[in-house]
């Protein structure tokens, strides 16, 4: 995901992770923390998050509990 300051890499992964073991990059990273998609929307909202829109968060959150772009049922590829 691109934006004028640069670029995002976004993964959805679903595991029990410590945030204290994480080996951060601190020269590119700010601050990590869990949140809810509540939460989001209020960082988005104040300013302490990337500005993204409420819909592409919204489909971070649907797709990690399987409500992706592909309805897995009907497709025959």
């Amino acid at each position: 995901m691109n934006f004028n300051n640069g670029f995002d890499d976004i993964y959805l992964i679903e595991q029990d992770v410590d945030i204290n073991e994480l080996s951060l990059q601190y020269e590119e990273v700010q601050k990590v923390k869990w949140a809810s998609k509540e939460e989001i929307f209020s960082m988005i909202d104040s300013g302490e998050f990337i500005p993204y829109y409420q819909s592409l968060i919204q489909l971070f959150f649907d797709a990690r509990k399987k409500y992706g772009a592909i309805n897995e049922r009907e497709c025959t590829l």
